[in-house]
């Protein structure tokens, strides 16, 4: 076979693998006298064998940090494709087939890393759902459902959970001084909009700065809500006007909006 370039010889040998049930992993390369690389070779994730570094923990001299050994899931396979460049173009110079390991069946080809990657609709269902105070297992069960399995999401529990966890929400504190100007009080980072997080939260900024204050004003959260009375016990919780209305339009008519509005300003 021949190919016109690296990436394209690279993306063929991992539809390959991908087919037989294995993974592939970019190899060594080699570079000419004039200094152009002329070889690349690309083998099986299950290259080599994993050596065990024996470190004497009753040395007091050892000055080499301890690390606990891992299952290691090398086995010294064989499988690669190997290409150098002539004519202008990328040749295959060597194809070793042979693996000397199981490869994965077809029913769970779905678990290799390379196919457990989430598009930008799972992304943006995790978030909407994480507002609604429901984790990224909860999000994973429901997306199961609606595909007809968890074969055919393109990720596991795992990935969900990667993306959410570092999918944190922004929590500012802001205030009104005497010039009826805005400040910032602070900030905070939030794995999760939880009741318990927020108490927490809550507890940090009152030892922070010192006195609960007067009033406070936030959106229809229910978390934050029980939160506020359970921290500020002498502040008055009000909702925000603006949430409020807009939430109105979304949720009545039209007609019967405008009424409202109307009728508001006048009074």
């Amino acid at each position: 076979m021949i190919f016109t370039s690296l990436d394209d010889c690279y993306s063929m040998y991992v539809t390959y693998a991908k087919a037989c049930g294995f993974l592939v992993r970019k190899g060594t390369k080699k570079i000419n006298s004039k200094g152009v690389l002329h070889i690349k070779y690309y083998m099986c994730t299950r290259v080599g064998v994993y050596k065990d570094k024996k470190v004497d923990t009753l040395d007091p001299n050892q000055k080499e940090r301890l690390v606990r050994s891992n299952f290691s899931k090398r086995t010294d396979c064989g499988a690669l494709l190997c290409v150098i460049f002539e004519a202008g173009s990328w040749k295959v110079y060597k194809f070793v087939e042979e693996d000397n390991h199981d490869l994965v069946e077809c029913p769970d080809k779905h678990f290799l890393p390379t196919e457990r990657h989430l598009t930008q609709l799972q992304k943006h269902v995790i978030h909407n759902m994480s507002k609604l105070n429901l984790g990224p297992v909860k999000a994973f069960n429901v997306m199961k459902t609606c595909f007809g399995g968890f074969e055919n999401v393109g990720a596991s529990k795992v990935e969900f959970k990667k993306y959410k966890r570092y999918a944190m929400e922004f929590v500012p504190f802001t205030g009104i001084y005497n010039h009826h100007c805005n400040v910032a009080f602070g900030a905070a980072l939030m794995a999760s909009e939880t009741a318990d997080t927020y108490i927490w939260l809550l507890r940090v900024f009152l030892k922070a700065v010192g006195s609960q204050p007067k009033v406070v004003v936030t959106d229809q959260d229910p978390a934050m809500k029980k939160a506020i009375s359970a921290v500020f016990v002498d502040t008055r919780h009000r909702l925000c006007m603006w949430h409020v209305m807009h939430k109105l339009s979304l949720k009545v008519d039209m007609l019967i909006f405008t009424f409202g509005v109307l009728g508001y300003t006048a009074f």
